[in-house]
């Protein structure tokens, strides 16, 4: 059955709102969530948009994964953009946060770009295809990793080939999933514009510096300045400097005094913004906020030190395709993060797949270390199969997945690549190729690898005393304790494999030996795979406030099972595992300070009701120069659940009216459900 395209009209404000509410046109920049429910359609053709078979679902939403049948899908929406909206020198962009793997954006029935890769967020400039003032159709095609969507201008016809460029499950059928699973965002901005800020504090140095990069040919000859927020407290500034030919200007300003990010003892979750301005003519012409902390890891003799202080962290990732790890959601993903902290971690690793934005910024919030990982191949030699062009195309991918992270406090060790497969050469050759890259774009933190270079030896191992004989007996933490011996530099267990099913006396003593000879040999901590902290007594309802914003909502196929509860005021948050009380103990017994969750975040959340469905609520700040204005498209029944970033005041601008909302900071609620949540209804005023 054939159903008409769901349309967005974003109506041009009337003359009597204008009066009364900003013109948000002159805004320089705007981000728009497009979340909600698109027209989609599996299987259909990639080179044109289908003309039928179109059914409703919510986008973006979990993969697609484990039906064989299931290689493509399409997307549409339709867009109708005020007139008022198209300037010149304005540049029109759809955004994606992450989608898998290959991705082409049309608008009104062109193809305007495309992307292939699964690791990073990409951003397609759609002004040409624009018709302001009409509707515009924006549909999206995705393919998994196979054929010619693999990488540009090939054709795979082996499916392990197309396996290689996606991170691996044990599931080669889950492996290739397809879908759009982070959230979509309609933006514009200027044509000459910030294009990056890359942020650089040392604490050695007690100074902050920050490399500005322009694009656009406006850029040349004008002029970036920088400036340090505390809240909307101007702390700081940082002296302007020509935009030239040649490299990207730095900016740096002596700083002795800040707050140091990092979790306790290290530091607190503080977190400042840097606004970067670009002026010409001494008029601002482009402004970008850019949240940071100010922290600096480095590595002396054996010891890797954050912040001057002895690095130690215990930390877990979870399970390929679980749900955490794409519901995408911050609400989930802030108690997840709660319950490791209360178990007595404080790292959190991506592995398989890179760490959505969602989970970077409520680590950075919460003071979660973070082990940046993009990829890992898992098991080659049944999985994937790597042409020579393989390592172009994924270097590529970890230089782009690199530059989107890489501004995230939380980061602390890179490890791009795990058990990596490349043509031709072996692990190391190729993970070093992969540390050049990420030292191209970044250079302040450590590496924790396999390779001879690395700065901090990694280290893996079973339980085991010899994991090819399982009745051989359990390690006694003989391993690690002559690994830390022999080692001339730093280590760093990245991951623990074991089994836990029915081995919890054994594993538990085991874990016990393992930390103890870890702590006294100096080790930096350690990383177990797939580690249960929740024990489910009876399943909580799933649910949600609305169906906008950021965040999938995809309770129809999301079980509860490894889920903290969020959401079900009826059940508890969670029940602690065994696991989850040794680690607290461990953590108490080693670190001297008890296992406890942050409390607080640097958001507040407010629900809109009274909208007309599909209608777009926009959030301006009353003072521009301390935050950007965004916009939320209204679900269905007209409500709008908008996150915000910055508390002050705004202006609440919507089809009818605007009034003005104050936001302020909201702690993390002791249990669940959403009565934190601020009410605001329009359907009155």
């Amino acid at each position: 059955m054939q159903t008409k395209s769901a349309i967005l009209l974003l109506a041009p404000l009337s003359l009597g709102m204008l009066r009364a509410a900003p013109d948000i046109s002159r805004e320089t920049r705007m981000s728009i969530c497009l979340n909600g429910t698109w027209d989609t359609v599996l299987n259909a053709d990639g080179a044109k948009v289908p003309a039928s078979g179109w059914s409703p679902r919510r986008a973006p939403a979990l993969p697609i994964a484990g039906r064989d049948a299931a290689t493509s899908i399409w997307y549409r929406y339709n867009v109708r953009i005020p007139i008022l909206w198209s300037k010149p020198e304005r540049n029109f962009l759809l955004k994606i946060d992450k989608a898998g793997h290959y991705s082409a954006v049309w608008m009104n029935g062109k193809q305007v770009g495309e992307h292939y890769g699964q690791f990073s967020p990409f951003e397609i400039d759609v002004t040409s295809a624009l018709k302001p003032g009409e509707n515009n159709e924006i549909a999206i095609y995705v393919h998994n990793a196979s054929g010619k969507y693999a990488r540009p201008g090939v054709d795979v016809t082996d499916p392990m080939e197309g396996n290689a460029y996606r991170g691996a499950t044990d599931n080669p059928a889950q492996r290739n999933w397809i879908g759009i699973v982070g959230d979509m965002w309609l933006e514009w901005r200027p044509a000459a514009h910030i294009a990056d800020v890359f942020v650089m504090p040392s604490v050695r140095k007690k100074q902050l510096s920050a490399r500005i990069e322009t694009v656009g040919t406006g850029a040349f000859g004008a002029k970036v300045r920088a400036t340090v927020l505390d809240n909307d407290y101007p702390l700081l500034e940082l002296a302007e400097q020509s935009v030239g030919g040649g490299a990207a200007p730095v900016l740096t300003t002596p700083w002795a005094d800040a707050v140091l990010w990092g979790p306790e003892p290290y530091g607190k979750p503080k977190l400042y913004v840097l606004r970067t301005e670009l002026l010409r003519g001494g008029k601002v012409v482009d402004r970008r906020f850019t949240r940071f902390g100010f922290r600096e890891v480095w590595v002396e003799g054996k010891d890797v030190l954050l912040n001057g202080k002895k690095l130690w962290m215990s930390g877990t990732y979870f399970g390929k395709l679980w749900p955490i790890r794409y519901l995408n959601d911050r609400r989930p993903e802030s108690r997840m993060l709660q319950v490791m902290q209360q178990s007595g971690l404080n790292t959190l690793h991506g592995h398989w797949d890179g760490l959505g934005e969602p989970w970077l910024d409520l680590c950075d919030e919460m003071g979660v270390l973070v082990l940046g990982g993009m990829y890992c191949d898992g098991r080659p030699q049944i999985q994937s199969k790597a042409t020579a062009a393989w390592s172009d195309f994924m270097l590529d991918a970890c230089r782009r997945w690199t530059r989107a992270v890489r501004h995230h406090a939380s980061i602390v060790v890179w490890r791009p690549a795990d058990s990596v497969m490349p043509p031709g050469a072996n692990s190391a050759q190729m993970t070093a190729r992969y540390m050049d890259v990420v030292r191209s774009e970044d250079g302040t933190r450590p590496f924790a690898t396999d390779n001879e270079h690395s700065e901090i030896a990694a280290h893996a191992q079973s339980p085991l005393k010899d994991s090819r004989q399982p009745n051989g007996g359990y390690d006694d933490g003989s391993i690690i304790g002559q690994k830390l011996a022999a080692s001339t530099r730093p280590v760093l267990t990245k991951e623990i494999y074991a089994g836990f099913r029915d081995n919890l006396e054994p594993l538990s003593q085991f874990f016990r030996h393992f930390y103890a000879k870890s702590w006294d040999g100096k080790g930096t901590g350690l990383i177990i795979q797939h580690l249960p902290l929740i024990e489910r007594q009876s399943p909580f309802n799933i649910q949600w406030l609305s169906e906008s914003g950021p965040g999938n909502r995809d309770a129809e196929n999301v079980s509860e099972t490894a889920l903290p509860n969020w959401c079900d005021p009826s059940q508890p948050m969670w029940t602690p595992s065994p696991y989850s009380k040794l680690f607290a103990d461990l953590w108490q017994q080693y670190m001297k300070i008890p296992a406890a969750p942050a409390t607080q975040l640097n958001e507040s959340e407010v629900l809109v009701t009274g909208l007309r469905p599909n209608e777009l609520a926009i959030l301006v700040p009353k003072e521009s120069a301390v935050a950007e204005p965004f916009g939320i498209r209204a679900a269905a029944d007209g409500t709008a659940w908008i996150v915000v970033p910055h508390m002050g005041e705004y202006r609440l601008i919507h089809e009818r009216g605007t009034l003005t909302i104050r936001v302020r900071a909201q702690a993390i609620p002791a249990k669940p459900g959403y009565e934190y949540v601020e009410r605001v209804s329009v359907s009155k005023r």
